[in-house]
């Protein structure tokens, strides 16, 4: 299944911050060790993974770039921290810091299965991005909601196409 990502959710998490291309490199970057950080090959979070570049070079305004490779993965929850310290440091808005954690949520949720360590990736990006516990249940609640209107949309779809 297809995950489809509200650019106007995006757009309205950013609220006066301006996303500007380093930062949609940094938030990629932490997408992609979203979706590696189990070390398996599942393609609803590649699709996912695509869908949020193309969102946010989209709200970036300008072209987009190939996904950058992050190399080598961490392999332990002391170099996980370090990774998310150096991307974090990097990401100087709360409205890009919480787009970081939503686009990780939605990229890791997507295939409707959680590993340990896609678990523990996301409780140590939440915490290392500076957000709060209850912001972060508030930003996974409304993340998965914004996703919601794009499958009811196929849905309806495919149900005046069948009768």
């Amino acid at each position: 299944m297809h995950l489809f990502v509200d650019r106007n959710f995006l757009r309205e998490l950013l609220g006066s911050d301006r996303l500007l291309p380093e930062d949609v490199r940094t938030i990629m970057r932490i997408v992609y060790v979203t979706t590696h950080v189990d070390f398996a090959q599942d393609i609803a979070e590649r699709e996912v993974e695509q869908e949020i570049a193309g969102c946010l070079w989209d709200l970036a305004g300008v072209d987009a770039e190939a996904i950058e490779i992050v190399s080598p993965l961490p392999l332990d929850a002391y170099e996980r921290r370090a990774l998310i310290r150096r991307l974090a440091a990097a990401l100087p808005t709360r409205g890009g810091r919480e787009v970081a954690y939503v686009a990780s949520y939605l990229a890791i949720t997507s295939d409707h299965e959680f590993a340990p360590v896609e678990a523990q990736w996301l409780d140590e990006l939440q915490h290392g991005l500076g957000i709060t516990d209850e912001r972060a249940a508030d930003l996974a609640a409304a993340g998965a909601e914004s996703a919601t209107p794009g499958l009811r949309h196929l849905g309806e779809e495919e149900l005046r196409t069948h009768h």
